[in-house]
């Protein structure tokens, strides 16, 4: 995805909420969903993108807001709420289950133009949340939604961006959440090995070491790039 075309989504977006921070669900998909759907390369205005899909899940017929096509299979979900509505875990299980049942979706995307969700069933054996951020996070790192591309989804490579997505996220908030145990148990053993008296506070050595690690990981998943550019041939 083109990182111009991703800043020029979040500034429009912004303004649009702004403007209208209490944009009913119908008014939310026209001024946001819609371009989101043209910035993820797929037409709204054509087959491609079929509004209200059907899915059969037991004896009940769901409607998903949009299915996107690859063709004539469904290859991504996306599930519009309002822009005033905030996004809760009943939302994000609603699109896990619709995801899970419908055997040729991969994907899903839950949003309402502030909240963005990425649900998937790869390497899960019913489906996991793959990411989930707002605009600040998108314009942070601004591919987090090139997996769910028209390109990257045509071009076969989600599956592996999504491993590494998940595994990379998971990481991410282990360091995170655990920074304060996993740095008193690596430096017990440093200590165990060290020389006494040294100059430096070994834990907070290693705190600092596991924030950088988990920083390095963030900027190592942003820098994933499903379509990377191809070197000419050699000249014969």
């Amino acid at each position: 995805m083109d990182t111009a075309a991703v800043t020029d989504f979040i500034s429009q977006t912004r303004s649009r909420l702004d403007a209208a921070p209490q944009m009913d669900e119908q008014t939310t998909k026209l001024r946001i969903i819609n371009p989101l759907i043209e910035l993820l390369g797929w037409n709204p205005t054509t087959t491609d993108v079929e509004p209200e899909y059907p899915l059969q899940i037991a004896t009940q017929t769901y409607h998903v807001d949009y299915a996107l096509l690859i063709g004539d299979t469904p290859a991504v979900f996306l599930e519009a709420k309002s822009a005033r509505t905030t996004i809760n875990q009943d939302h994000v299980r609603q699109l896990g289950s619709y995801v899970h049942n419908e055997s040729a979706i991969d994907w899903g995307l839950l949003t309402n133009g502030r909240t963005y969700v990425l649900v998937s069933t790869i390497g899960a054996d019913d489906w996991q949340v793959i990411d989930r951020f707002d605009l600040d996070g998108l314009e942070h790192r601004p591919n987090r939604m090139t997996v769910v591309s028209h390109s990257t989804i045509g071009s076969g490579k989600s599956a592996t961006i999504a491993r590494q997505t998940a595994a990379t996220t998971q990481a991410v908030d282990q360091l995170e959440t655990n920074t304060d145990e996993i740095a008193a148990e690596v430096a017990t053993v440093l200590e165990e090995i060290l020389p006494e008296n040294l100059p430096i506070d070994i834990t907070e050595q290693t705190t600092a070491f596991l924030e950088d690690l988990a920083g390095t990981l963030e900027e190592q998943q942003s820098s994933i790039d499903p379509e990377p550019v191809q070197e000419p041939p050699p000249a014969l």
